[in-house]
């Protein structure tokens, strides 16, 4: 007769091998995460990322081919951090909602949380291909822990290889850069932080349209010279994000992109502003580029040559 032990030995091993022979796949953190084409929110926002989210895993077989766990969650985190260090004046990590408890000075809190997030075979493409779509949802709260904005965002990506792991990657990395695409292109179009009672700021930030703007070429303080380009510092604030946008949109052919300093800038007053720009990317490469940013504070590459 064989004893019980060896029944309860074997049913640990068992569970133990099917345990490790799970498939895990990991969401890639190096999608892309466009910047802003208007000037950075004017705001420096606290991020509270809920407990759960970066451990967000879904456990699925879009293959056919045998389930497998996907975590999602850290590449998500990842790209919630990327965009507000991008697309706001600063962002700094926080972990309570009691603006009396943290010891920052902050203007919004924001939260972000997956509420959904799927990986399916696709009919799409000539070989294997599978969709990946997740919901993400952004709340920001005031200081008197107001909610003053609330959206939830989609994206989606199919993705194809030549082995399933390729297949995945691609998937998952096409609809999280889709995700972040569509949530910095939405964010500024309620002008929601205009709400924050903060007396230090003003009732709504300076546009160039207004006149008392000091780049309007009529501005009494204006300093450049209107219609030619004069030399102005890399350290500008202006200067730096017009080159993280340059380098954001280079990075659409070069994906990986990533500005590593200015070496040069020069600005002309026209109706707007252009900023001319010597740039060197992380990889070495340097790129002689125009950014020309309206009345309106909206942003466009008009030159990009690759000189180095």
């Amino acid at each position: 007769m064989i004893p019980k032990s060896y029944f309860r030995m074997s049913l640990v091993l068992v569970t133990f091998l099917v345990g490790c022979s799970t498939v895990r796949y990991r969401a890639p953190t190096d999608f892309h995460i466009p910047a802003s084409s208007h000037r950075k929110i004017p705001l420096r926002v606290g991020l509270m990322i809920p407990p759960t989210m970066p451990l967000f895993t879904i456990y699925t077989d879009p293959m056919g081919a045998g389930y497998a766990n996907f975590e999602i969650g850290e590449a998500v985190v990842n790209g919630v951090w990327k965009m507000c260090k991008r697309n706001f004046d600063d962002a700094v990590v926080v972990h309570s909602m009691d603006f009396d408890e943290i010891d920052q000075d902050i203007d919004a809190i924001m939260v972000p949380d997956i509420t959904d997030a799927s990986l399916r075979s696709s009919p799409f493409g000539d070989g294997p291909a599978v969709e990946f779509s997740i919901r993400v949802k952004f709340e920001c709260f005031d200081p008197y822990e107001r909610s003053i904005w609330s959206d939830t965002f989609s994206g989606n990506g199919i993705g194809e290889g030549a082995e399933p792991g390729e297949i995945y990657t691609n998937s998952m990395r096409l609809g999280l850069e889709n995700l972040f695409e569509k949530t910095v292109e939405k964010m500024r179009k309620k002008e929601w932080w205009l709400s924050i009672g903060d007396p230090h700021r003003p009732d709504r930030p300076d546009r160039p349209d207004e006149p008392d703007h000091p780049d309007r070429p009529d501005h009494p303080g204006r300093q450049d010279v209107v219609g030619g380009y004069s030399d102005s510092s890399p350290d500008d604030p202006s200067a730096l994000h017009a080159a993280e946008f340059a380098a954001a949109e280079i990075a659409r052919e070069r994906p990986g992109a990533r500005l590593k300093r200015i070496l040069r800038v020069q600005t002309q007053v026209v109706a707007g502003r252009n900023y001319k720009m010597k740039i060197e990317l992380v990889d070495g490469s340097l790129w002689d580029v125009v950014v020309y940013r309206n009345l309106k504070d909206i942003m466009k590459l008009t030159q990009m040559e690759r000189t180095g």
